[in-house]
């Protein structure tokens, strides 16, 4: 069975590094490229913790925020829920965007790169058209 449906970890989806974190690279120059990524994909929903401070926020993570700036038009804020980690509650932390209009292109075939770890990528192709 083949799910039409997939949650993809933008850490693992926008950025590379080893199994311990070591080694980090951003895989796009600009927030322009990572729209162009994820809308290509298509990526239909977008989950964003904004709790973290700039200090500990990755570089991926702020392209995915300056992104949701730059093209409100093209991603919509949803909703807004609060947080709690460790016991610390962090209002309206997790925003929710939705992709305006959905991409009437095929679905791009999704590759995770984590030859860093097992020394190959995972490729899943689309599936077939019914």
């Amino acid at each position: 069975m083949r799910l039409d449906n997939y949650v993809l970890r933008a850490s693992k989806m926008l950025a590379a590094d080893n199994w311990l974190g070591h080694g980090y690279k951003k895989r796009f120059a600009s927030p322009a490229e990572v729209m162009d990524f994820l809308v290509r994909l298509p990526v239909q929903v977008l989950v964003i913790d904004t709790s973290l401070s700039p200090a500990t926020t990755s570089a991926h993570h702020m392209q995915l925020r300056e992104m949701t700036k730059t093209y409100p038009e093209t991603w919509r804020l949803s909703g807004q829920y609060d947080l709690v980690r460790n016991g610390q509650r962090y209002p309206a932390a997790i925003h929710v965007y939705v992709l305006t209009a959905p991409s009437r292109q095929p679905v791009g075939n999704l590759e995770v790169s984590i030859e860093h770890v097992l020394g190959r990528k995972i490729q899943e192709l689309p599936s077939p058209a019914p």
